[in-house]
């Protein structure tokens, strides 16, 4: 047979030769021999993606005097937990991307395989074909030596084109720190370190230390890029001009104090901007900000290309025959969503949507959506849906003119016998939001399978046709069917946004430089109301999700909105989570770590079965899922996935644990004040949720909160 190496694999072996290209690969190797062809390993390649087997391990070699100290390669992999990883095993350690009965995600075990792996690094990949041949950056960098300051890591951001000469293997040495720096004052390039060098980070989205290093280089050439400049990598005065007048694609940040920025230029309309840039009113829920093309916010479905996460609201299920969710068959519902936020001008999430059409009915057994007009009533006012046939690109450009966006039906691949080849065949397989079209016919659009803006232009015979291949070697292709809208952006309101955000910040221009104090933090500011399956008896917290440390802030402030704030209460509930959830800090599904196949035979067995455990703290019996029903008021005996939404979860989890909600032990009757013992005490409490289960490690975990950060902020 043949086979291959897992792309992403291959992606991570290239990141690897460029940050050390002497290094040795005595140990390298991906293709098992004999002795692991007789035994179980993902050195063979057991993986198939049709006639090919995929390989989907690699072997990386401890060569720390050529610059691959696997000790450091390894350290950045658990850093940045990429989902494409299954597992790692390093100098006689595992460590697992998910949960086992015994120990959390990512937590290290002793490993006792025959090689004990101290000569080279394993690194092995899911055997899903959208993560074991995703090719995005893995982020792994070399490090920096800074003037003055000890060795640091840079952050890991996303790696230089690989059409570009691979840099030298060299140390950087960068400039001291300046600060009150006045924004456009200098040309930055790599090597210069200060306050502009923050501000420029913050305006594409990495992270924010002021040194521009080699990472920071490659975001300004790949900024550079998209709006159609030189990619030089150098900020002079055409870049500072473009940074300074208009959005950027990445997120953007307010000028720290000690800047000053220059005038912004003209804003123009939307129809007049280049593919790939990104113009328009910010949607922004709970901190977190969505970039927008158009006047309309983008979102996936499920997997984020943008963040590399799955977006929480993908495992809302909406097919109650088949189990299937968001992710899986969500596209229309959510191209549909992107639509009607830019419409009305308010942020209307998937999970929103979702929600919504569950409450009123508007999924069939198969997750179809029943009645189109139905999404358009989720807004006040209304905005009215049609689902049409015989839409090209004569009609579609009729809707574009009148301001109005369309929703459009692709094809890209056969079904055949419930298997997919990479052909047409005619029919719909996806759905897309068409949002403008430019003054080089180009049409953007919007992709909610991974979030990405895309292009398309019109073939001869007026169906529209996808600039770019998809990973399947195909383009979209339009088939007829469409969505149409009632009415369009509101451009004059649009433009009115764009102008008071250009004129927030020029009117910074000009002003003294403050003298540096020390700011108080922000207190968080509350997200636009969202649209509940039903109203909630009791006000629940305004989080719709975060990553880890979002989500820690978000537990800590609800403990002290709900009355819990003794910081060894907190920590046992950060601590709680931690290990309920695997580390992922996300409300999960029981069993969520086996397969599907695995999971519903597993918890078929279990007495409790449907009401298995989900959230934060894994909720089980029907008798909980019918007692926070009642406080709620909304209806979880019907609808158990609601204990995925992160507020339903976050209020259940400090509820339950303050007022003895699930065993009838709650917070008080372990924590206090002071401890002669406070292990023991930590120990004790488990009993607020599971008798003596893990009582142990979770005792250290909240002992380990009691150290961090987090706690201290706790007034």
């Amino acid at each position: 047979m043949t086979y291959r190496i897992a792309n992403s694999l291959d992606q991570l072996r290239n990141e690897l030769n460029r940050c050390a290209p002497s290094r040795s690969k005595s140990c390298d190797g991906w293709i098992g021999d004999a002795a692991h062809a007789a035994r179980e390993s993902d050195h063979n390649p057991w993986v198939k993606d049709g006639a090919t087997g995929i390989v989907t391990a690699c072997d990386f070699t401890h060569d720390p005097a050529g610059g691959a100290n696997m000790d450091n390669f390894v350290a950045q992999l658990l850093e940045r937990r990429d989902p494409r990883i299954k597992y790692i095993i390093w100098n006689e350690k595992i460590w697992r991307s998910y949960a086992r009965r015994d120990v959390a995600a990512w937590a290290p075990q002793r490993y006792t395989g025959q090689n004990r792996h101290t000569k080279h690094a394993h690194v092995s990949v899911s055997e899903k074909k959208t993560l074991y041949d995703l090719t995005t950056s893995w982020g792994i960098t070399r490090m920096l030596k800074v003037e003055g300051t000890k060795s640091v890591a840079p952050p890991l951001q996303p790696e230089q084109e690989p059409s570009q000469p691979a840099r030298p293997a060299t140390a950087l040495t960068v400039e001291a720190y300046r600060d009150g720096m006045t924004l456009g004052a200098r040309t930055l390039k790599e090597g210069l370190a200060g306050s502009d060098v923050k501000w420029l980070q913050a305006k594409l989205g990495v992270r924010a230390d002021g040194l521009f290093g080699p990472i920071t280089d490659d975001s300004v050439h790949e900024w550079q890029r998209a709006h159609g400049l030189v990619a030089d990598g150098l900020v002079g005065p055409l870049t500072w001009k473009a940074l300074l007048s208009g959005q950027s694609r990445f997120a953007s940040s307010t000028p720290s104090a000690g800047t000053k920025p220059r005038p912004l230029a003209q804003v123009h309309p939307p129809a007049a901007a280049t593919p790939g840039a990104v113009a328009g009113k910010y949607f922004t829920r709970s901190g977190r900000q969505f970039p927008s093309r158009d006047g309309y916010p983008l979102f996936a479905q499920g997997y984020n290309s943008a963040t590399g996460k799955d977006e929480t609201w993908g495992g809302i299920v909406i097919a109650s025959k088949s189990g299937k969710n968001v992710r899986q068959i969500g596209c229309a519902m959510t191209a549909v969503t992107m639509a009607v936020s830019g419409i009305t001008g308010q942020l209307y999430t998937p999970a929103d949507m979702a929600q919504f059409l569950l409450k009123n009915h508007g999924f069939g057994s198969g997750g179809d959506i029943l009645d189109w007009d139905r999404l358009g009533r989720i807004a006040k006012p209304e905005v009215d849906l049609k689902r049409l046939t015989g839409f090209k690109a004569p009609e579609i450009d009729r809707e574009l003119a009148a301001g109005r966006p369309v929703v459009v039906h692709v094809d890209y691949y056969t079904r055949n016998g419930g298997k997919s080849q990479d052909k047409y065949d005619g029919r719909g397989d996806h759905w897309v939001l068409i949002t403008s079209r430019t003054a080089n016919n180009h049409y953007q659009a919007s992709d909610p399978a991974g979030g990405k803006f895309f292009t398309l232009h019109a073939m001869k015979d007026g169906r529209l046709e996808g600039d770019d291949p998809t990973k399947r070697g195909t383009r979209y292709r339009t088939v007829g069917n469409a969505v149409t809208f009632s009415r369009g952006l509101d451009r004059a309101r649009w433009m009115a946004d764009l102008v008071k955000a250009t004129v927030s910040v020029a009117s910074l221009a000009g002003q003294p430089k403050p003298k540096p104090k020390v700011v108080a933090p922000v207190a968080r500011q509350p997200a636009p109301s969202t649209v509940r399956p039903a109203t909630s008896k009791v006000s629940l917290p305004s989080f719709h999700g975060a990553d880890k440390w979002g989500t820690v802030r978000a537990i800590r402030e609800e403990c002290i909105r709900q009355g819990v704030k003794l910081p060894t209460q907190i920590a046992y509930v950060l601590a709680t989570v931690e290990h309920e959830t695997g580390d992922t800090f996300k409300p999960i599904e029981e069993a969520s770590y086996m397969t599907k196949k695995e999971a519903d035979a597993y918890l078929r067995g279990k007495k409790y079965h449907p009401y298995h455990g989900r959230g934060y703290v894994q909720l089980t019996w029907k008798s909980n899922y019918q007692k926070y029903s009642d406080i709620l008021g909304l209806d979880l005996v019907r609808h158990p996935e609601l204990l995925l939404q992160p507020d339903v979860s976050l209020f259940i989890l400090v509820h339950g644990m303050k007022t003895g909600a699930f065993t009838s032990k709650k917070l008080s009757d372990y924590l206090t004040a002071s401890h002669a013992n406070l292990h023991d005490a930590f120990r004790r409490a488990r009993a607020i949720i599971n008798g003596t289960d893990r009582a142990s490690a979770i005792a250290d975990l909240a002992m380990a909160w009691m150290k961090s950060n987090e706690l201290k902020r706790v007034a």
